[in-house]
């Protein structure tokens, strides 16, 4: 379970990093615009102000908006959480295959990374 164990807290590790990177000093949420999610033209900033995305579709806006780094970084908090958690499953008998089915569903996202092994894909 190690490398499992070991691959997750990377992803999760490369997820903060690029989150952080992405929100400046401040990950606040990113905002599509006046109006939005109704805004005719979509422009995506940071908290610098910086344009991340102008004249893109609305739907591809609130997409991006919804996971801007303030968000992603609260999937990452909690994505260690359920990680700690399913450890502690595996290490006991009566929970170890649940446990080991709940990090195989966490390492599902990331199944186009050149570590994941196909062994996790849960069906």
């Amino acid at each position: 379970m190690t490398d499992i164990v070991e691959f997750l807290a990377a992803r999760i590790a490369e997820d903060q990093a690029v989150a952080e990177a992405a929100s400046g000093r401040d990950p606040k949420w990113w905002d599509s615009g006046p109006g939005y999610p109704e805004a005719p033209e979509i422009r995506i900033t940071n908290d610098r102000d910086d344009v991340i995305v102008a004249e893109t579709g609305e739907l591809a806006a609130r997409h991006i908006v919804r996971h801007d780094p303030a968000r992603v970084l609260a999937e990452v908090k909690a994505k260690r959480r359920v990680l700690e958690l399913a450890i502690e499953m595996i290490e006991d008998e009566e929970f170890r295959a649940a446990g080991t089915t709940l990090m195989c569903n966490l390492a599902t996202p990331y199944d186009q990374h050149p570590g994941y092994d196909p062994a996790w894909r849960v069906e």
